[in-house]
Order: structure tokens, then sequence, then C-alpha cells
């Protein structure tokens, strides 16, 4: 297990002075994203096969070559990496699954679109939100592909076309064929220029109610630098960042006083339940 470094503090300390629980969203838009979509006490069966599979992927004691085009594990440096220990600590968690879950349903998303697919769990979580969406994921590393690709046979999933490359290569030809996304996710590459660039050519792609999300906007000082300026581009309505990850909105529709916004559970707040304000 990996000792939090100073940055790590440091980066928690900026969010936390700063995030507001659920009675300082007086936004109506932010208080129903909160509501609806980073609520995960709800269940739904296809929520126990993903759960499932994670569990017997997290048994098979199994190490493949990886091939990192991002900026790579904290914890793993090696281009050797067992599957159980990418089901454990690399594999888009249950909670972080449920809520890809709730987005897809929330935005009712037709078109997805996931750079960065390892095991595929947390692609199965947003295609599983309606069988009538299409969900696009991009995969550089062949050896994950292939997992990824197994694991969706294995849920039954018909709805997610798995594309194996570099992101460089794949998304400008898949833009071409795609057009406009409704949702997009990004976890696949943690580096500064990676992220900016990645938002850049996909902001202009994105439908007129489309949502993007980045995963570990505090993974370093270089994420949430990148996380700090995109919030700021002209084409974001709204952002909610919730630690682990960053909601960007794009339609000029929404009505908010409220243009960023950091949030937190109450009982990491528990003083801020509003009967003070």
């Amino acid at each position: 297990m990996r000792l939090p470094s100073f940055t790590d503090i440091r980066l928690f300390l900026k969010y936390y002075s700063g995030a507001g629980t659920v009675y300082d969203a007086h936004s109506p838009f932010i208080y129903q994203f909160i509501v609806e979509v980073l609520d995960t006490s709800k269940d739904f069966y296809i929520h126990e096969d993903i759960e499932n599979l994670r569990q017997k992927l997290t048994r098979i004691n199994k190490e493949i070559d990886f091939k990192e085009l991002g900026a790579g594990s904290k914890i793993n440096h090696s281009s050797k990496r067992n599957i159980k220990d990418i089901a454990r600590t690399s594999a888009t968690s249950a909670k972080d699954g449920k809520i890809l879950f709730n987005l897809a349903i929330h935005q009712q998303a037709r078109t997805i679109l996931e750079l960065g697919t390892s095991l595929g769990l947390g692609t199965s979580y947003l295609a599983s939100a309606s069988s009538s969406a299409q969900a696009h994921t991009i995969e550089g590393d062949p050896a994950s592909a292939y997992m990824a690709q197994r694991n969706f046979d294995l849920l039954g999933m018909k709805n997610i076309k798995l594309h194996e490359g570099s992101f460089d290569v794949i998304l400008p030809e898949l833009l071409k064929k795609i057009k406009s996304v409704d949702l997009v996710y990004i976890d696949g590459d943690h580096t500064y220029e990676g992220t900016i660039k990645y938002f850049n050519i996909l902001k202009d792609h994105m439908s007129s109610d489309g949502v993007m999300v980045l995963d570990d906007i505090y993974w370093s000082g270089e994420m949430e630098r990148a996380w700090s300026e995109i919030i700021e581009d002209k084409k974001v309505r709204v952002s909610i960042d919730i630690y682990s990850k960053g909601f960007i909105f794009f339609s000029s529709d929404i009505k908010t006083e409220s243009r960023h916004f950091k949030y937190i559970p109450t009982k990491f707040k528990p003083w801020r339940i509003g009967l003070f304000s």
C-alpha cells in the first residue's frame, strides 16, 4: 500500500477546504445531479453480474505484459501486471461504476466514448445503463484489450465496440464516424499534456447536452493543473468536482449561478447540514 505523498495531502486539503455538501448546492441543476447521480445506494441486476465478474478476476493469479501509454501507475511501475492486482487497484470500483451507470441514465446518453478500457468494468457499467446506447472504448494495451473483450462477452454486452490502439491513432478516425458524443469518460492518460489535448479534441464533438468525465483529477499536480485550466474553458458551462472525478457540462441551457462546485458527502463535513445557513 502506497503512503500518501506531500503532494497528495496538499491537493486533498485544497479540495476539502473548498468543498460543499448537498446543503450548499443551491443550484437546482447541481442538487439534482447529486441526488440522481452520486447516490449509489440503489442496485440493479447488472451491478451484481459485474461485481461477480470482478471477484473472479481478483482470483486470477496471472501476469500479463502491460504496454503503458499514459502516465503509468503510482503503485506498480513494472511492464508486467497481475490480473488480480488490476482488478483490485486499477479497474473502476463498484462505487464509481454505479456513478457512471447513474450518469448515463441521467444524461440519457445514446453515444458513449471511453478513453482507457482496462478490464472493461467501467465500460460495462456505462453501457448497461441502456441497451439502445452505443459505447465505444479505446484501449492501447493489447493484453488489457483482450481481457476486456472477454469480459464483455461473459457479461453479454452487445452494445460495446472495443477499439485497440493508441488514442492518437484511433480517436480522430472514430470521431469522423460518430460525429457527436453524449458522454465521454477519460481514464487513460494521467499527464497534463494528454489531458489537455484530448479535452480540446473532444469538446468540439460533444452533443448539446453532453457531459465529459475526467478520472483522477487530483492524481498529481499536473492533473489538478489540467483540471483547473479545463473548467475555465469558454465551452464549459458547469463543472462538478467530487475529488475522484470531475464532471464537465456543456449545455448552454443549464441555469445556475454556481458555475463550479466541489462536492463532498455530508458525513465528511457534518457541520454543514444547513442549520446555520
